[in-house]
């Protein structure tokens, strides 16, 4: 897919609990500022749990007509407002001539758990950022931490079937849906007291605009940084199945990306890895089978310490961390991006430094 397509990052956008946009989020997880907090939910002990939640004064206020629209819980309009921040900040620097698609990664879909994002919730967003986006030819995917990557291989394919010049890719979510928090705390999978495997809930956004056009692209100095054609995949023996759990899934996510990349070495490594010792694995699995295309002295980076773990905003915060790490650096390098969902979906993609 897309072997003669080169797709350039020409904005990025984030808001997280340790940052009000994408250089802040960066800064803060560079000086390893953590921001777990006592949150106003509580375990079945009324023990507060922790969680790392974006200040309310970070966000957007949300439009008077939303505000008051039926079929909207709370947490509907709460990811409106931590979208839209993002989405406006990854868009502010580029000159859009038409409404362009956004290609939406929302919060993974619980068969235990279910809620329904309403219809319009993607008209409402453009409605409340005033992005010229394109509502008809846009889309959402409810894939969880590898949103971002099947957001990035429809934008692909819309590249490789359309003019557009410019596609806006993201994601967003939030743990605040206490339905949801309540199931992953009886399933023992919230870190709390007596819990030692477990992750820290957070939420947040992140956006990336994509071009094709070079000229257009992000660049600091001379440098410019393009995106692999996605890897995806599935891992049979995910997390809510029964059958066994051989990390496959990723390894073979990792291999896919890689082998679209001539000659890639990669230096740096970025984890959708929570705290959980289940992910453990497949990194391990994916590396190993993969070890050819890695740096002896590769670093691994799991932001989710700092963070928390941001669901479906994962992906899109990660590959705009590895940009801005690549857009610091004066030798030509990759980085690896890796995107492990609850169910079966695994995805990765590398990030390469190039001249411009």
């Amino acid at each position: 897919m897309g072997d003669e397509l080169k797709i350039y990052i020409a904005g990025l956008g984030a808001l997280t609990a340790v940052g009000k946009d994408a250089k802040m989020t960066y800064a803060s997880v560079n000086a390893d500022i953590n921001r777990y907090q006592d949150s106003g939910y509580f375990t079945h002990l009324k023990q507060p749990v922790k969680m790392a939640l974006v200040p309310p004064d970070a966000l957007p206020e949300i439009n008077e007509e939303l505000q008051f629209k039926g079929g909207y819980t709370r947490w509907d309009k709460h990811l409106l407002q931590l979208a839209h921040a993002a989405m406006l900040e990854a868009v502010e620097n580029y000159e859009l001539k038409k409404p362009i698609p956004l290609i939406l990664a929302c919060p993974h879909h619980y068969s235990k758990w279910p809620h329904q994002l309403p219809d319009n919730f993607v008209k409402d967003l453009i409605e409340q950022s005033g992005v010229a986006i394109d509502p008809e030819l846009s889309r959402t995917v409810q894939t969880g931490r590898t949103g971002i990557l099947d957001a990035l291989q429809i934008a692909y394919k819309y590249f490789l079937d359309t003019d557009f010049e410019a596609i806006l890719i993201g994601g967003v979510d939030s743990y605040q849906r206490p339905e949801l928090l309540r199931g992953l705390l009886e399933e023992g999978r919230v870190a709390n007291i007596g819990v030692f495997d477990g992750f820290t809930p957070g939420e947040g956004s992140g956006f990336i605009l994509l071009t094709r056009n070079k000229a257009k692209a992000m660049n600091e100095g001379t440098c410019l940084v393009s995106l692999s054609a996605p890897g995806v995949s599935q891992e049979n023996g995910h997390m809510y199945s029964e059958q066994a759990y051989l990390g496959e899934g990723l390894a073979s996510a990792v291999k896919k990306t890689l082998s679209t990349c001539d000659g890639a070495r990669i230096k740096r490594i970025y984890s959708t890895m929570n705290g959980e010792r289940f992910w453990i694995k497949e990194l391990s699995v994916a590396l190993i089978r993969n070890q050819k295309y890695i740096n002896e002295q590769y670093q691994l980076e799991h932001p989710a310490d700092c963070y928390g773990d941001l669901g479906a905003a994962s992906g899109a915060v990660l590959i705009g961390m590895a940009a801005q790490h690549l857009f610091e650096q004066k030798n030509k390098m990759s980085h690896l991006v890796c995107c492990s969902s609850d169910s079966s979906y695994r995805s990765a993609v590398v990030l390469n430094m190039e001249a411009q």
